[in-house]
């Protein structure tokens, strides 16, 4: 129960995420905004290691550096560009509800990586959840909505379905938060060369006036929800974690018709019906059947 909660309380934190994001798209450069997102949480989930080493007895090894390096390019680097631009070139709702899908990418990848087995509800949901982002990627209601923007979005949820898949894979038992921690923090580093090539200093100097804004994205999009989610998610198997982000899509939609006053399309809620139902089929049904053998 405490591994469902600390998942849901980082699924309720992430699905603020694009709506603030959107209140100042334009102002910095969404690769400015991952660097200083990553490079600055993944300090403070760095800094929390000597305590996490002092509580658990675990300690930092080759291997986890090993693997954080090129699994926080996937997880954090390419995820998180591909992110930032999403929310540049679609709304807010779109990115959040194709981000909604993870569940069921996990699923797949889980099978793939982990010997998860696919069961009729498991493929019946994935069909289910890739029908509703094929409407939503044929919805042409929103000012903000562009193809461009929803393959990037598609992007940034396959890499961090595939993120969460790898975290459980190479993280021993309780070794989940070291991993997690070394690669948010070199995915932050990731951003310091692509930020010194795009040389837009008049922007980066803009954006200590957003430093609220800037603070809570760190600290309350970044931080805590990484480090809760990853805990978490010791606790319980990767497509269980999964399945409580199907909450994000409508937590961030009406958080974006209330803040930022997105429209709620018809495309959007049929998208959110589809995927919901799926999400019932690999979650709901299959645990229903593994509990009557």
């Amino acid at each position: 129960m405490a591994g469902f909660i600390a998942i849901l309380i980082a699924t309720i934190l992430w699905s603020t995420t694009e709506v603030v994001t959107r209140t100042i798209v334009g102002r910095i450069t969404p690769l400015q905004l991952a660097l200083i997102r990553f490079l600055f949480g993944g300090l403070l989930l760095v800094s929390f290691l000597p305590v996490h080493k002092r509580l658990t007895e675990v300690r930092i090894t080759r291997r986890h550096l090993g693997h954080a390096v090129w699994i926080g390019l996937i997880g954090v680097g390419i995820a998180n560009a591909a992110f930032q631009y999403s929310l540049k070139y679609t709304g807010a709702s779109v990115v959040a509800t194709v981000f909604g899908t993870n569940p069921l990418i996990v699923m797949v990848v889980g099978a793939v990586l982990l010997g998860e087995r696919l069961t009729s509800e498991k493929i019946s949901g994935v069909l289910l959840g890739f029908v509703g982002i094929v409407v939503l990627a044929f919805s042409k209601e929103s000012p903000t909505f562009s193809l461009f923007g929803f393959g990037l979005a598609m992007l940034c949820g396959f890499c961090f379905a595939l993120f969460t898949v790898l975290i459980k894979r190479y993280a021993e038992s309780q070794n989940s938060f070291p991993l997690t921690a070394c690669c948010v923090f070199f995915g932050g580093i990731y951003f310091i060369p692509v930020v010194w090539l795009e040389a837009d200093w008049a922007s980066l100097r803009q954006a200590l006036q957003y430093w609220p804004t800037l603070l809570y994205l760190t600290v309350g999009c970044t931080c805590l929800p990484y480090l809760l989610y990853f805990v978490g998610l010791e606790k319980v198997e990767a497509t269980q974690a999964a399945s409580v982000l199907f909450l994000k899509p409508p937590l961030a939609t009406l958080l974006a018709a209330l803040w930022l006053k997105e429209p709620i399309t018809w495309n959007l809620m049929a998208a959110l019906c589809f995927i919901f139902t799926g999400l019932y089929l690999v979650i709901r049904l299959h645990r229903q059947r593994l509990s009557h053998g």
